[in-house]
């Protein structure tokens, strides 16, 4: 993997639950690691090859493999403009099963 072409800095969170003063359960996303990562969006012919098995995956985030496991319920933000861009993991790969990379095939949320 060559270094130059994870120019992206990106926030990796999961989603963690507390208990408030009356006992009701609240959700938040706690910052789980900051990484250096590739981020393409997925071509026609990736897509339709990939809706197959996952619906609506629309990047693919290239991050080294790191000895902590990215989680599966994970969501990658990533700060582009001043405007945070936020992915929501729905598959974890390791190309040729080797301690290197991982991509990370994501669905970008709509703002609004």
């Amino acid at each position: 993997m060559r270094a130059g072409l994870l120019r992206h800095r990106v926030r990796i969170e999961t989603l963690s639950g507390a208990s408030d003063a009356y006992g009701e359960q609240s959700k938040t996303w706690t910052p789980y690691a900051t990484v250096w990562a590739e981020i393409l969006p997925i071509t026609g012919k990736e897509r339709m090859s990939a809706d197959q098995v996952q619906a609506d995956i629309t990047h693919k985030i290239t991050i080294r493999a790191t000895s902590t496991r990215v989680p599966p319920s994970a969501r990658v933000v990533f700060n582009s403009q001043g405007a945070d861009r936020i992915f929501n993991v729905i598959n974890i790969l390791r190309p040729a099963e080797r301690q290197i990379a991982l991509q990370l095939l994501v669905q970008e949320q709509v703002a609004g």
